[in-house]
C-alpha cells in the first residue's frame, strides 16, 4: 500500500512539472526584443518582453516614436500572460512624453506567427478599428 501511494505521488509530481514546463515554454517564446513599423503613421515600434521573476507573468515595455493619443512619442508599460490559445494577453499603460498625460489599463493582444518569429500586436485589442502592427524578433 505504501509503495502504491509513493508511485501515485511520484506520477502526480511528474505530471504537474511537465504541464508547468509546457506553459513556461509558451511564455518563453515571447521573450526578446521585437521591432516593427506602425502601418498607420510610419513610426518605429520596439517591444521588450521579459520574465524577470520567472513567474509566467511577462513584463512588457513598448516604445513608439509617435502615438496619436500623445501627439508625439510615448512609452507603454505593462504585463500579461499567455492564454490557452497561445496569445499573449496584456494590460498596458501608455505614458506620453513629455507631460503628465497617460492612458491606463489598455488591453493588448500579441499573437505569434511562430514559423517566422513574427508577432502581431493589437492595441487597444477591444477596438475593431485597430490596425495590427507586425513585429519581427531582433534578439532573444
Amino acid at each position: 500500500m505504501k509503495r502504491l501511494l509513493f508511485v501515485a505521488s511520484a506520477a502526480l509530481a511528474i505530471a504537474a512539472s511537465s504541464s508547468a514546463s509546457a506553459g513556461g515554454w509558451k511564455s518563453r517564446w515571447f521573450i526578446g526584443l521585437w521591432e516593427g513599423v506602425d502601418p498607420v503613421d510610419g513610426s518605429a515600434v520596439v517591444y521588450s518582453i521579459s520574465d524577470n521573476d520567472r513567474d509566467g507573468d511577462l513584463e512588457i515595455v513598448a516604445r513608439e516614436t509617435f502615438f496619436f493619443a500623445c501627439n508625439g512619442d510615448g512609452i507603454q508599460i505593462g504585463h500579461g500572460t499567455v492564454s490557452r490559445r497561445g496569445v499573449l494577453e496584456a494590460r498596458q499603460t501608455l505614458k506620453c512624453r513629455p507631460g503628465p498625460l497617460q492612458f491606463t489599463d489598455t488591453r493588448a493582444t500579441l499573437e505569434p506567427v511562430e514559423e517566422d518569429d513574427i508577432l502581431v500586436v493589437k492595441v487597444p485589442a477591444d477596438d475593431p478599428a485597430t490596425v495590427p502592427i507586425t513585429l519581427h524578433r531582433v534578439s532573444r
